[in-house]
């Protein structure tokens, strides 16, 4: 990565061969990232020139939105109820948490969805055993999938009725 200035704005440069199209990009620091394939200087010099007013837009925007800092006091819903970071439960994703800076969203994040992973992979297992007999199923497995839209977890299970089972 190389960076040069371009009027009074400092634009970080990456060169990927396999890119095709050419991109432009603000991150939540105000840090303008340009990634292009293997192009001449008078090419980004007249990118840059026609895309200056949506970059100058996006600046503007980007510096007037505080970054949103992940806290150690936050509550995490667990089974529909809201348990606070300091309780027992949360102690592994309080631990994770301590050693991520709150500006980089993306490893905070990836924090709360392995703690929901782990929960569930410890919780699952102790209540398959229970689960059949209140709902007339046998569990023959489960998978657990997030959305990456929401963070939503569904849990699906592959079942079976009861009476089926017992009369094999």
């Amino acid at each position: 990565m190389r960076s040069f200035v371009f009027k009074d704005l400092e634009v970080f440069h990456i060169t990927k061969r396999t890119l095709k199209n050419s991109y432009i990009q603000i991150d939540p620091h105000a840090k303008i990232l340009l990634k292009t394939p293997h192009v001449s200087q008078t090419f980004l010099l007249e990118l840059l020139e026609s895309k200056e007013h949506w970059i100058r837009n996006k600046l503007s925007l980007v510096q007037n939105t505080p970054l949103k800092k992940a806290r150690l006091e936050d509550e995490v819903l667990l089974f529909g109820e809201t348990i606070g970071i300091d309780s027992p439960d949360a102690h592994k994703l309080r631990t994770s948490l301590a050693s991520i800076p709150p500006q980089e969203k993306k490893r905070v994040l990836r924090a709360y969805e392995l703690f929901y992973e782990q929960h569930a992979n410890e919780y699952l297992p102790a209540v398959s055993s229970i689960l059949p007999l209140l709902w007339g199923f046998l569990i023959r497995s489960y998978v657990s999938k997030s959305s990456k839209a929401d963070g939503a977890v569904a849990i699906l299970y592959a079942a079976s009725p009861l009476t089926e089972n017992l009369s094999r």
